[in-house]
């Protein structure tokens, strides 16, 4: 195995659990440092990290206590499908931020039309969320989803290649 898959597939459960981690304390340092409140597809968001973590946790686990008690495969592919997961649904939501599409009914401002009892149905809920298509940040003009699209993205890409290298360097032996 070359290097870089070799460092991959003894590291990715690392990477992604240091990366989804990483991405769920930003954003909680957001909101209580910044002030700024999640809309309804930002809490959507940090559950595809949530569930990364806890399988790379399985992951790191099987290399360990449970010695190898779950194809470290399946775990890789799980990574992946939930990289897959997070990618397309924070790619969506950057989409409604930029208004190249609309978000869902759920979202303040998510541009779909409300019916009477859609209306007398949230009288007596908060409604304090903000709007799915505000940017409430952005740096460089890449909003916070837009840059857990691209990070997002990235681990896609690492997990997809992990996971493709580990099943042929398997088929082989």
């Amino acid at each position: 195995m070359h290097s870089l898959e070799s460092y991959l597939t003894t590291r990715l459960p690392w990477i992604t659990l240091l990366v989804s981690a990483s991405l769920i304390l930003g954003a909680h340092g957001f909101e209580s440092i910044g002030g700024l409140e999640p809309c309804p597809l930002c809490i959507e968001q940090r559950g595809w990290h949530w569930l990364m973590i806890w399988i790379s946790v399985l992951g790191l686990l099987n290399a360990g206590p449970l010695n190898q008690r779950f194809p470290t495969l399946a775990i890789f592919g799980l990574l992946s499908l939930t990289a897959f997961a997070s990618t397309v649904r924070s790619g969506f939501h950057a989409g409604v931020e930029y208004k190249w599409w609309a978000g869902p009914a759920s979202c303040a401002g998510g541009g779909a039309s409300l019916s009477m009892q859609d209306m007398l149905g949230a009288l007596g809920q908060a409604t304090d969320a903000p709007a799915c298509d505000d940017i409430p940040w952005s740096l460089f003009g890449i909003s916070m989803a837009g840059y857990n699209f691209l990070i997002s993205f990235v681990l896609l890409g690492l997990c997809t290649y992990a996971t493709l290298r580990l099943r042929k360097t398997s088929n082989h032996d």
